[in-house]
Formats: C-alpha cells, structure tokens, sequence
C-alpha cells in the first residue's frame, strides 16, 4: 500500500498540510514520489487519514525502499557525471 493509497482527509493538499503541521510542497513530493516520506510522516499521515492500520505495511515498504535510495543518494554526491562514466566503463 502506498502513502497515497490511504488517502486524504476531506479537502485538500493544504488542509492535510495544516493537519500535519508541514507544507503543501512537503505533501505534493510525497504524493508524486520526489521525497521519500520518513517514519513519523507514515505515521502522521495514516492516522490523519483514517487508516492507522495501514502504519505497519507503509513502514515495512519505506524500510525496502531506503537502503537503494541512500545508495543512489550517496553515489550522486560528486554529480551525475562520475555516474555516467560508469555506464560507459562497461
């Protein structure tokens, strides 16, 4: 299930922002997968929308989803450049 399968409260991506204490943009880039959403924004966001329930399978996805994310994360430090040189070293 992802975070955006919970759904939202009734209104809007501001109103979920305010419920949350966080902004539009916060929510916008979780929604459409630009920030990876952290432990206490699973659970903020489950129990804001209804699902609690839902808290245990988000996190166990977010837990698969970080150890490559970091790794990506880490490898573009120095830019896309030392990347892409080792696509082309094969």
């Amino acid at each position: 299930m992802k975070v955006t399968q919970c759904g939202r409260v009734r209104g809007s991506g501001q109103q979920l922002a305010d419920l949350l204490g966080c902004s539009y943009s916060k929510i916008y880039k979780l929604e459409n997968g630009q920030q990876t959403a952290t432990v206490d924004d699973v659970r903020a966001w489950a129990e804001a929308t209804g699902h609690p329930e839902a808290t245990d399978e988000l996190l166990a996805s977010l837990t698969a989803l970080e150890p490559p994310a970091h790794s990506w994360r880490t490898r573009l430090t120095f830019g896309h450049l030392p990347v892409q040189q080792t696509w082309t070293q094969k």
